[in-house]
Order: C-alpha cells, then sequence, then structure tokens
C-alpha cells in the first residue's frame, strides 16, 4: 500500500491516529504549513494594540494590499491570519458568526477571551473527528472591550490558545519572538511601535529579502476610538521603505 511508505508510516491517514511516538502526524503538517508561511505579529502598546505580517507577492501584477491577511471581525476585534489563508478566512467567519450570537443572545459585545477560547476551540475539533484535517492556519485576534481593555490572544493548528503581551508566527518567528522580547512595547505608543515591528518583519527572514515583498498593518487603539482600523497602502508602503532604509543603513556601519 502506497500510503504506508509516507513518512508517518500510516499513522498520518488520520487526525485519529496516534503515532508509537504520541504524536499526531496530521496536527503536525498543519503547523508546517505556518511555519513555511508568512511572518504574524501582534504587539500590546501603551494605547493599543498593533498587528503586522510580511507577504511576498506571488505575482508582480498583483495589485497591492489585495493579498489580504487582516480582517475585521468586529468594530472592536481584528484578526490575523497566516498558513493556509482560506483556512484562515474560514476562521474569521467563524468569528462573526460568534460575535453576532454573543450579542444577540446576552445583548452585549463578546470578551477576547471568550472569543478566542471558541474559536480554538473550532480549530480543535477539526482534530478529533475521523474525516477531518486540521486548520492549516495559525491566527492572532486583537480585541478591546470596556471590561478587559485591549487583549492579545494567538491561536495554533492544534487549538492551543493563549493570551499574549506580544506574538509570532511564521518563518520568521524564532527571530520576531527574541526582538519583541528585547523591546519593551508596554511603554510605547502604537504609532512609535509601527516602524520596529516593520523592522522587525523584514529582518525576520533571510530567504525572503531578494523577492518581491509588501506589509500589511492594523492598529486598534485609544487614537481610533477602540475601532479596529486597517492602514492605508501608502501607509504600508512607507514603513515598508523607512524599515529598508534603516537596515541598509545599519549593514554600511557594520561594513
Amino acid at each position: 500500500h502506497r500510503g504506508k511508505k509516507m513518512s508517518g508510516s500510516g499513522y498520518d491517514d488520520s487526525v485519529i491516529f496516534l503515532s508509537p511516538e504520541g504524536k499526531i502526524y496530521q496536527i503536525e503538517y498543519a503547523e508546517k504549513a505556518v511555519e513555511t508561511s508568512s511572518t504574524i505579529i501582534g504587539a500590546v502598546c501603551k494605547d493599543g494594540i498593533v498587528m503586522g505580517t510580511e507577504k511576498v507577492l506571488p505575482n508582480k501584477l498583483l495589485i497591492p494590499q489585495t493579498d489580504k491577511r487582516i480582517y475585521s471581525i468586529s468594530k472592536s476585534a481584528g484578526i490575523l491570519v497566516n498558513g493556509v489563508i482560506p483556512d484562515g478566512r474560514n476562521i474569521m467567519y467563524k468569528g462573526r458568526k460568534e460575535y453576532k450570537a454573543y450579542s444577540d443572545q446576552y445583548g452585549a459585545e463578546i470578551s477576547g477571551k471568550v472569543l478566542a477560547d471558541r474559536l480554538a476551540q473550532y480549530m480543535h475539533f477539526n482534530t478529533c473527528y475521523y474525516g477531518k484535517r486540521p486548520y492549516g492556519t495559525s491566527c492572532v485576534l486583537a480585541c478591546y472591550d470596556k471590561v478587559h481593555g485591549y487583549t492579545l490572544h494567538m491561536m495554533d493548528p492544534a487549538g492551543n490558545c493563549s493570551q499574549y503581551y506580544g506574538c509570532a508566527n511564521g518563518r520568521g518567528k524564532q527571530s520576531s519572538r527574541g526582538e519583541l522580547e528585547k523591546e519593551e512595547f508596554k511603554t510605547l505608543t502604537c504609532e512609535e511601535a509601527l516602524p520596529k515591528i516593520a523592522k522587525i518583519l523584514l529582518t525576520s527572514t533571510e530567504e525572503t529579502k531578494d523577492k518581491g515583498r509588501e506589509l500589511e498593518f492594523s492598529v486598534l487603539s485609544d487614537e481610533t476610538n477602540h475601532e479596529h482600523k486597517f492602514l492605508s497602502a501608502e501607509k504600508c508602503q512607507e514603513l515598508y521603505e523607512a524599515a529598508l532604509k534603516s537596515i541598509d543603513e545599519e549593514d554600511m556601519e557594520e561594513d
């Protein structure tokens, strides 16, 4: 049987199989889709949350900022996805349904923690049943509510969900996480944090530096009146060029 010759030796046929090492290969494959995709970053700042991603342009004819990775779930909640993007969009649409259902039932906005937990549970369901496959996406969720303020969560293909001050995933996650730990974003405003996050995104992956790239950002802050707002294509390009210039200047100083 050809399937038995695969790396999982048949244990990767479905998510219901545990390998002798205690692994679920289908989940590992989904995580691989995330690890080889765009770097995504979320950071909690003094006055809100910034989310950003770097994208390799698949085609020179692509209209800027149309290959979207950041979406709004509600006025005060945004989600950033990577990996298999249609999978991420499915999670986003589920988030919108959860937001409306909660609002209709309780007459109040859903909190970031409850929404993140529900979306993570939804992702986890696909790791439990034969005939399903894990979602090949990780999601960063930024929310604001009057009780908890600004909250940042990240979910992975297995359905794990945690709250963060700063988080990163994708091909440049190791260096991005290191840089996020070094910088005190909690002491910066969102406006001050944007150039630093742009620079982290561009320096996180050496293998994409010679390819056509663009950045995408959104902000949820006091300045936006607690509403999730996308940065314009012009502003994203401005941040991209400024970050490139700063990186080039540093390289020249080292030489």
